[in-house]
């Protein structure tokens, strides 16, 4: 089998030539999966899903630098909470405040028992200072609050609201 190698240079810029490069990130990377794999053709996934894990950390950990806060999402009706889970309000948020917004857990009606180490829907906000976490959870409680004021059909409240999507500029 051969080895891949990564180029750090152009062949010839500025009279250098090829210089193969053994401590270049990629080559590495490469030369570390190559060398665990056991048999070719068996792919390197399980490597792939342990390096995620180590790099990663554990679960619900904020990583070095960063600040973290949750804000519990179960208990907000449906249609909210199926709207925050959506992809373009969570990065509009996260462009707003520069914050990193991830819905997780899992719903659990009111009043029923809860398995062991599970925890309630919640939102996840992890940012690089205490300022663009809490105004990322501001947001997002706005935002959770606006939509759940539209769930109760209210005559007359919709069209004074502006009806439709929830826009975070306006917060409506």
């Amino acid at each position: 089998m051969k080895a891949f190698q990564a180029i750090p240079l152009v062949p010839g810029v500025l009279g250098q030539g090829f210089v193969p490069a053994k401590s270049n990130m990629v080559t590495r990377a490469i030369d570390s999966l190559q060398a665990n794999s056991a048999a070719p053709g068996q792919g390197t996934a399980h490597l792939a899903e342990e390096k995620a894990a180590m790099l990663s950390g554990p679960h619900g950990v904020v990583p070095a630098g960063c600040f973290g806060d949750e804000l519990e999402i179960n208990d907000y009706p449906t249609v909210a909470r199926q709207k925050i889970s959506h992809r373009d309000p969570l990065v509009s948020i996260e462009e707003m405040t520069g914050a990193k917004v991830q819905v997780k857990g899992q719903h659990f009606l009111p009043g029923a028992k809860m398995p062991e180490g599970a925890k309630k829907l919640y939102v996840e906000i992890v940012g690089p200072t205490t300022i663009a976490v809490a105004k990322a959870k501001h947001e997002v409680h706005k935002m959770m609050e606006a939509l759940a004021i539209r769930t109760l059909n209210i005559p007359g409240l919709k069209n004074a609201m502006g009806g439709g999507r929830y826009d975070p500029a306006t917060g409506k």
